[in-house]
Order: structure tokens, then sequence, then C-alpha cells
């Protein structure tokens, strides 16, 4: 009878202990195995949204004509062309008979600090030159420069009187322009 009753109390003794230690842990890691599976079907589904979101954009650009493609390439570009913004800004106060002269070109993180995170998709670049002129003359260079195919904001105006007998002023402009981030 003694050789029935220890095996009897180790096999009660293992049943106890799985179903008070091991079980809570199975079922742990059940529960764990149904969150990877729904886990995995989220990407999936994920993958599949982000083909279907290519494919359509694939298909709008398409519709888009090369010169309209050109349009919003000046208007947002994908990179930033200093010599190409020199250039429209000239041009438009040309029309005026100003001559723009560069003082500085500044990088938004520059001009924030050493240490930014830039999180949008965007970048900006700071632009300050100076013309003169007088007022009229400014208000019609700035409406140019506002309906100009390029994106810009103009973030300054200060002026200064060279000649007091003259309606001529020095006008410090400092512009924002923006490009697209290489993804």
């Amino acid at each position: 009878m003694r050789r029935f009753i220890v095996p009897l109390i180790l096999v009660i003794a293992a049943t106890l202990l799985y179903f008070l230690q091991t079980s809570s842990h199975v079922d742990n890691i059940r529960s764990l195995n149904r969150i990877k599976v729904e886990r995995e079907e989220l990407l999936g589904n994920a993958d599949m949204i982000r083909a279907r979101r290519d494919h359509i954009r694939d298909e709008q650009l398409s519709q888009i004509s090369p010169e309209e493609r050109t349009r919003l390439n000046r208007l947002l570009p994908d990179a930033v062309d200093n010599v190409r913004l020199i250039i429209d800004v000239e041009d438009i106060a040309r029309r005026y008979g100003m001559v723009p002269q560069v003082r500085a070109f500044t990088q938004e993180e520059e001009r924030v600090g050493a240490v930014v995170r830039n999180t949008k998709s965007y970048n900006t670049l700071l632009f300050a030159f100076s013309v003169q002129g007088n007022y009229d003359t400014l208000k019609r260079f700035t409406r140019d420069l506002e309906q100009s195919l390029r994106l810009v904001d103009i973030q300054q105006i200060s002026f200064r009187i060279d000649n007091q007998e003259d309606d001529f002023y020095t006008y410090e402009i400092v512009i924002q322009t923006y490009w697209l981030k290489d993804n």
C-alpha cells in the first residue's frame, strides 16, 4: 500500500504545482500569443493600406501635366536653390528699378539653436537682403514677391532714410522660403 501512496502524493503535488504555479504562466503566454497574432494582422493591414496609398498617389501624380509639375516644383521645391531664389528676387526688383543687396542666408535650425530636431516634412531658409526705392515701389515689389510662384513669407521689413530731401529709403527685408525634405 505504501508503494501506491507515495506516487499518488507525488502526482497530486505535481498537479497542484501545475495549477497553482504553471497555469498562470501558460495563460499569460496564451494571451501574449493572441496579442502577437493581432499585431501581425494589424501590420499586414498597414502594409496593404500603405500599398494602396502609394498606388493612389502614383495615379494622381501621373495625371499632373509636366507644366503643372514644373509650377509645383517651383512653388515648393525638393531642394533649396539659393541661386534661383536670388535670381527670382532680382527679377522682381529690377521691374521697379531696384537692385537687391544680399545680406545672408540662414537655415531655420541654425537661427534657433545648435540642437534642434525638425519633425516637419519641410525645411525653411531665411534670406536677408536690402533694396532702395520709394514707398510705392516697395509696395509693388512686395506685392509681386507675394504673387510669385515661389512660396515665401516676408518675416521682417525695416527701413532707413538715406537722404532727408528725397522720398528714397533703404529697406532691409528678410524672407522665409520652404523646400521639401528628402524622405
